[in-house]
């Protein structure tokens, strides 16, 4: 429910509970003006994605694809935060607005130690990947699967099942 209360104020309330935020409207107007802006760089990180992919598939360069794999990785990982910055416009100046993606998947992977860097193994896509920090295990896993099975980071969840 979005309601003006005055020229200069407008009133946001989310779900049943009704809980109001008083919201002046040049801050609205920004936040949709932002909205755009994230919309229309979002567009254009998803074109260079397809460009990147169909590279990817009409090289046989072995340096090639590998460049091409690391822009792509690069190009994702600026896909989700592109998203998550407009969700929290989302949930902070539109929360009857807000969409769940229908596409959200999840894959269980195994963390362990080895030596000074941790390994991911991601059973489902068959891949094995390496972070030199814990805390980088997740998004890495998530980054590598999306590129796989070719969706957006933000629709791909982890499950951490094994971690020695």
């Amino acid at each position: 429910m979005v309601g003006f209360i005055s020229d200069n104020v407008v009133q946001v309330g989310t779900g049943t509970a009704q809980v109001v935020a008083m919201v002046p409207v040049a801050e609205l107007r920004q936040a949709e003006y932002y909205k755009a802006l994230l919309g229309e760089q979002r567009a254009h990180v998803e074109d260079e994605i397809r460009n990147c992919c169909v590279a990817l598939a009409q090289t046989r360069e072995q340096r090639k694809i590998l460049r091409l794999r690391r822009q792509l990785l690069e190009k994702r990982r600026e896909q989700f935060q592109l998203y998550c910055l407009h969700q929290a416009l989302d949930r902070r100046f539109f929360p009857r607005k807000r969409s769940r993606s229908s596409h959200n998947v999840c894959f269980d992977i195994d963390v362990s130690r080895y030596g000074s860097l941790w390994m991911i193994r991601i059973p489902e896509i068959d891949v094995l990947a390496k972070v030199s920090r814990r805390e980088e295990a997740e998004m890495t896993a998530r980054e590598h699967i999306a590129v796989s099975i070719g969706v957006p980071i933000a629709d791909v969840a982890v499950q951490v099942v094994g971690e020695s």
